[in-house]
C-alpha cells in the first residue's frame, strides 16, 4: 500500500483469503506491517485498486485545476 523504500519489509501490506489470519501472525512475527483486508481472495487487491484509482484521480484533478487557474491569470 506504499512504496517499498525506505520502509523495506515494514511497508504496509494487506492480506485476504481463508488463511490470512494465520499468515498475519507469521508476518507480524517477522516485523512486517500487515492487516487482514477480508476473508475472500481478492479483497486486498480490490482495496488496492480502489485506493490507486482514487489517488490518481485526485492527482489528475489537482493538476487540471492548477493548470486551468494558470491559463486564466
Amino acid at each position: 500500500m506504499a512504496p517499498v523504500l525506505p520502509l523495506m519489509h515494514r511497508t504496509p501490506m494487506l492480506l485476504a483469503g481463508a488463511h490470512a489470519a494465520d499468515l498475519l501472525r507469521v508476518m507480524q512475527g517477522c516485523g512486517m506491517s500487515v492487516q487482514v483486508a477480508g476473508a475472500q481472495v481478492g479483497e486486498a487487491s480490490a482495496m488496492k485498486m480502489v485506493r490507486s484509482v482514487m489517488i490518481k484521480g485526485l492527482e489528475a484533478l489537482s493538476r487540471s485545476a492548477f493548470l486551468r487557474r494558470g491559463r486564466r491569470a
